[in-house]
This record gives structure tokens, C-alpha cells and sequence, in this order.
């Protein structure tokens, strides 16, 4: 039967993570990704010729969306506009999520935060046999493959707030204030990676991506295959194990993939809405599947500046922006995607490299509920509940005083990092495994029990090698398409 195989849904952080420590542990792996391969530097090294590029120029309108969820005019709810478009979006009661769709899922978008929890004791009783110390081994194996390393206002330049707004008493512009840990290239600063390889993904490899730091070894020695485009619809139970049913989207025809081994990762809002499809379909999971869920107070605006500071020339997320009177709000500046990706006149380029966005995280209330009637994904949240985002949208008042800017900020509030859903102690134990149903498990944030209110990517993570590290790998069966 040669070694052990598991199926992990999902790509990203936690998908790739957990691929990369069953690899270690000698097991062949398959990983089931529903958006495409992305036309980076490193996917041409693999010799993959039908990668997807990045929306940029004439693309940018057909290539920015692959699909709207929560609509009401469709009858499953959703409607798939592009299967190589870049980010999916759910459109909730009181909160939408944005996610990515790629080999590499949301590390080819996110700002390249890397940082572990404000609350160091994050982990302590969070779960049968967790804690900060038995998570510790695991944040540093990641943090090895992340290389996160300090960017500071010296490597700005004129982009520093320091320099932007040298009068701005109430901002605490300091370098060990305002400084952040990022998974960017160990290149000199000043060529590592601009806002170019921000939010609309990163060609060259400067900005650390999870398809090639996580699972670039594996896939190379055969011990990882991925199987891009292919959606997993649902996930039933059989003698032997799971079936998973899954859409091929580049040949149009439906498969089944087996296997004894499952693991979760496709980020928090779609595995809990993969598992309430399955419960649909007989998969026993407890009633408490979909209850709090949140969106790491997640509050965010677009940034209008008065000067002619470049802003692009930077890295993606620049830095911190503190007030004095509230300094432990979590609040962060990045770069405007760079306006040379868009069909714009003159005047509006320059204008988008004027601007910037902020956006703050916070430990929101988890409130929020996905549920599935009628065979379509519903989400609920009540943003008035959590304080967090109200103190974050004052601070972003305050600070567009104190600099004499504008801060717009969306009518809709949104998250990118949703979490919970499927938590400890509640879906899964603190292993991940899911209660009742042998051989599946939970890797990604819909797994946290408590909100994590900070990036949580290097989290993310470090729970995804924990649950693959500890899967039990006897009796598995290979599984077959």
C-alpha cells in the first residue's frame, strides 16, 4: 500500500502547512485547491504552464472577482463569475467576508504580517493538551519557513509617518512603535518588495508565499500533489473513511476522491460551510457547528493623503499607526494596490499613489452564526455587540485630525480574517479532530475558541502543523480519483 495518504482541503496557510509537516512525517499528500495555480516566478520553476496571472491592466475587471455568495437572485446563493478570478465574496448580515482563491490561497494577497499573538498566553486552556509552551516547538518551525524579519520607518523613507506628519503630537511615531515583522525576501530593503507585490498578489517571490516556502520541497520530491481548480462540494462518510465530492472546474465534470484522512483548510468561513453542506448530506457534527463565528474586529478605510509621498514605493503593509491615547489598538498602514496594475488617466494613478489603507484588529465579541436553510450559506453578525470595531473607527477619526487627512471608511463592514465556527471545544478537540468523526479534522481559524485579535497568519499557521503533527497516520488508505 506504500505510505500513508491524506486529503487537505485548502492551500493556504493552513493547508500548506499541515501538507508540509504530514510530508515530514513520510506521508503522501494531496491538496485540494479550488482556485488555479498563479503565474509567479517560482510556479514557472515547477515547469506548470497553465497558471493563472494576476489581474492587472485589462484584466483587472474580469480577473479581480471569481465568485459573489449571499446573493439572493441564485438559488444555491452564489454565483461563480470567474474560476481563475482572485478573490471570492460573501455578502453577510452585518459582516461580508473576502478570501482568496489560489495555490498559495491568501499569501499571495495578505500584507505579509508575521507575528505571533498580542496575548502571549493565547493557548493556555484553550484546549485538551494546549498551551503557549506546547505551541512553541510549532511557531518556530513556521517561523523558519517565514523568515519574518523587522522593517522599520528606515527602510520608508519618506513614506515613515515620522516624516509624513512631523507635528502630529498625539501619533506615537517612534521606530520600535511603529516597526512590524514581515515574510518578505532577505533582499536589501530597499529592493525587497514594494507595494507592487501588495494586495493583488507578488510575481517575483519577494514577498513570502506559502505554495513555495511551505510546500516548494514536497512538491518537488513527489511527496505533495496538488490538484488545482478542483472545488470540494461536499464530504460524506464511508466504511472506510470519507468520500469527497469535488467539481473539477477546468474539465467540468464531477469526481470523488477517498480517503481516511481529511483535514480542513480552507479557511474559516468555507470549512464551516463545507461542513453544514455535509451535515446536510448525513455527516454526524454537532449542533454547534457555524455558532460563533467573528471577524477579528476586522474595521478598515481608504486613507486620502495631502502630499505627493509615493506610498507604493514601499512595503505592502508599511506600518504601525499608534495613537498615545490608545496604543494597544492594533492598527496598521498599507500600500494602495499599485496603480500602474490599472487602466487609469494620469491623474487617477497619481492619485492611488497618494492613498493608502488602514485597517485595525481587534478581539470582537464572535457573535456571528453561519447556518445553511435551503441548501444555501447564510451569515449573521451583529457588529454593535463588540466594541472593538466602534473604538477602532474613533481612533480612525482621531488620526485623520491629528494629520489633517481624510479617512473614508466602507459602508459594509468586512473581514479578511474570519475565525471560529467549528472551535475548540466545541467541533473539534484540541488536536482538531473533529468529535464524532474519526479521521477528519480542522485546521485553519475556524478552529480558534476565542478571538485571536491580531493578524493571525503566522497563527494560522503554527495550528495547522499542530494538528498534523499530531494526526494518527495508522490504517490510511490511498486515495484514488
Amino acid at each position: 500500500m506504500g505510505a500513508p495518504e491524506a486529503i487537505i482541503i485548502g492551500s493556504g496557510f493552513s493547508g500548506s502547512a499541515a501538507a508540509a509537516a504530514l510530508a515530514e512525517r513520510g506521508c503522501a499528500v494531496t491538496v485540494i485547491e479550488r482556485g488555479p495555480w498563479r503565474r509567479t516566478d517560482f510556479v514557472k520553476s515547477l515547469g506548470i504552464e497553465d497558471a493563472a496571472p494576476f489581474p492587472r491592466g485589462g484584466r483587472m475587471t474580469t480577473g479581480f472577482l471569481r465568485s459573489l455568495g449571499g446573493v439572493s437572485f441564485n438559488k444555491s446563493g452564489r454565483v461563480l463569475f470567474n474560476r481563475n478570478g482572485l478573490f471570492d465574496v460573501f455578502l453577510g448580515d452585518g459582516l461580508d467576508v473576502i478570501g482568496s482563491a489560489s495555490v498559495g490561497g491568501n499569501s499571495h494577497v495578505y500584507g505579509g504580517i508575521s507575528m505571533r499573538p498580542v496575548d502571549r498566553a493565547y493557548w493556555d486552556n484553550a484546549g485538551e493538551g494546549l498551551s503557549a509552551a506546547a505551541m512553541e516547538a510549532d511557531y518556530e518551525a513556521v517561523e523558519r519557513l517565514l523568515k519574518p524579519r523587522r522593517v522599520g520607518p528606515e527602510a520608508l523613507g519618506a513614506a515613515a509617518l515620522a516624516k509624513r506628519f512631523p507635528s502630529a503630537s498625539k501619533l506615537m511615531t517612534g521606530a520600535d512603535e511603529t516597526a512590524l515583522s514581515l515574510a518578505i525576501s532577505n533582499a536589501p530593503l530597499g529592493e525587497a518588495l514594494t507595494g507592487r507585490g501588495g494586495l493583488f498578489g507578488c510575481v517575483d517571490g519577494s514577498k513570502r508565499t506559502v505554495d513555495e516556502t511551505f510546500l516548494g520541497p514536497y512538491l518537488r520530491s513527489g511527496k505533495v500533489r496538488v490538484l488545482a481548480l478542483h472545488e470540494v462540494e461536499a464530504i460524506t462518510r464511508e466504511d472506510s473513511g470519507y468520500a469527497l465530492h469535488v467539481r473539477d472546474l477546468k474539465r467540468g465534470k464531477n469526481v470523488v476522491l477517498k480517503s481516511g484522512r481529511v483535514v480542513l483548510a480552507a479557511g474559516a468561513f468555507n470549512t464551516v460551510s463545507l461542513l453544514l453542506k455535509s451535515r446536510e448530506r448525513g455527516l454526524r457534527l454537532t449542533e454547534a457547528l457555524g455558532s460563533h463565528f467573528g471577524g477579528n474586529g476586522d474595521t478598515a478605510g481608504i486613507w486620502r493623503q495631502k502630499d505627493d509621498t509615493d506610498l507604493t514605493a514601499a512595503t505592502p503593509t508599511l506600518q504601525r499607526v499608534r495613537l498615545k491615547s490608545a496604543p494597544d489598538l492594533d492598527i496598521v498602514e498599507g500600500a494602495a494596490p499599485f496603480p500602474g496594475f490599472m487602466p487609469a488617466p494620469g491623474f487617477v494613478t497619481k492619485g492611488l499613489s497618494r492613498t493608502s489603507l488602514i485597517a485595525g484588529m481587534g478581539k470582537d465579541k464572535m457573535n456571528g452564526e453561519v447556518s445553511i436553510a435551503d441548501g444555501r450559506i447564510r451569515l449573521s453578525y451583529n457588529p454593535d455587540e463588540s466594541p472593538i470595531i466602534r473604538e477602532l473607527e474613533a481612533a480612525f477619526d482621531e488620526i485623520a485630525r491629528e494629520t489633517g487627512t481624510k479617512i473614508e471608511k466602507p459602508k459594509r463592514l468586512f473581514t479578511v480574517h474570519p475565525t471560529g465556527g467549528a472551535g475548540i471545544g466545541r467541533v473539534v478537540d484540541g488536536g482538531g479532530a473533529v468529535y464524532g468523526c474519526p479521521g477528519l479534522y480542522v485546521a485553519d481559524a475556524s478552529a480558534f475558541p476565542k478571538p485571536l485579535g491580531s493578524a493571525p497568519s503566522l497563527t494560522i499557521a503554527t495550528w495547522a502543523r499542530h494538528v498534523a503533527r499530531g494526526m494518527e497516520l495508522s490504517n490510511l488508505y490511498r486515495s484514488n480519483k
